[in-house]
């Protein structure tokens, strides 16, 4: 099996800390506004009088109520998760895409010919530091940014206490077997020169994070992540938008506006297609960010080419999370 694609399994599973059960992106706020209209999909099929009728025919009667609300409800999470996802790829998209360049592009270094010093770490994490702080700048709430803090310290957590190779395991020992040739060994050991540059990268940007030196927002802390684990920069987008499209769907399951079968329907049918539309972006169309350090004019091409928002009444709605007299969600 190739490797990414047993990384992407494990990164699937649910009890893993990717939003479905701490954040709802502005859906509890949307639905307590009464956006999501008078219907959910569990309608109460018990508002038919029951005086005069037959327990069947009270059946039947409240089938179309039942099938009616389901419909409805379909259609509105749907505009909504189609409005939110298409805000979030456009607003922290670019923050993963670039957050997962510097990376790579210092695991790529970590050669066993290269030398990798303890300045160049230093000069990485400088690099990851400023787009945080620009990311920190584009987040519009309190709330937002309350939200992308939580998930994203408790990604890295997940990397260094979850995914990093337990101790006394060694890929020359369990991975490679017994015939590998010369060739094989010195790729094996560049594999390995690369994952503790990847994870010096991320102890060091952790530690900045609990000591309130750096934001630590979801965005650029997955870049980082999926770069440290060697994930191709197209499937970790991809991972990344579809695990929010189900922690969406997940908080419409928990506020109960949809049930569990039509959650599993949406996020089959629907969800692909909005997820398509969002393809990364190839390196020689989005250009690395500079990270200021261009020249004078360049901070209008990178605004263009940039983070942008595509939803305002989305961020009101999440910026009025917290004005709900009652909520099970932090944003």
């Amino acid at each position: 099996m190739d490797p990414q694609t047993h990384l992407i399994y494990l990164l699937l599973d649910s009890n893993l800390p990717t939003g479905g059960f701490v954040a709802s992106s502005g859906l509890e706020s949307w639905a307590k506004h009464g956006l999501g209209g008078p219907y959910s999909a569990y309608t109460s099929t018990s508002a038919a009088p029951v005086s005069g009728t037959s327990h069947g025919a009270g059946q039947a009667g409240s089938q179309p109520s039942r099938a009616g609300g389901q419909v409805h409800a379909s259609k509105r999470v749907t505009e909504f998760m189609e409005a939110e996802v298409d805000n979030y790829a456009m607003s922290t998209g670019w923050f993963v895409r670039q957050g997962w360049r510097v990376v790579e592009g210092r695991r790529d270094s970590g050669s066993a010919e290269t030398a990798t010093t303890a300045d160049d770490i230093e000069q990485t994490l400088q690099s990851i530091l400023a787009l945080d702080k620009t990311h920190e700048a584009t987040l519009l709430s309190h709330v937002s940014r309350r939200a992308s803090k939580a998930q994203g310290v408790a990604i890295l957590t997940l990397y260094t206490k979850g995914l990093t190779r337990p101790p006394g395991y060694a890929t020359s020992t369990g991975d490679i077997p017994s015939d590998t040739n010369e060739e094989d060994k010195e790729t094996s050991e560049e594999r390995e020169g690369r994952e503790e540059i990847a994870g010096a990268v991320v102890e060091g940007y952790k530690r900045l994070i609990r000591r309130g030196l750096a934001p630590g927002h979801l965005a650029v802390c997955w870049g980082l992540m999926m770069a440290a684990l060697g994930l191709s920069l197209e499937k970790g987008y991809h991972l990344y938008l579809f695990l929010h499209a189900r922690s969406v769907l997940s908080a419409a399951v928990r506020l109960n506006l949809i049930g569990p079968y039509l959650s599993s329907q949406l996020l089959l049918h629907p969800t692909n297609g909005i997820l398509a539309r969002h393809e990364v972006i190839p390196s020689e169309v989005e250009d690395e960010w500079s990270g200021g350090r261009g020249d004078f004019w360049d901070w209008a091409i990178e605004a263009e080419k940039g983070p942008a928002t595509t939803w305002p009444l989305g961020e009101v709605l999440v910026a009025r999370h917290d004005l709900q007299h009652s909520r099970i969600f932090n944003s």
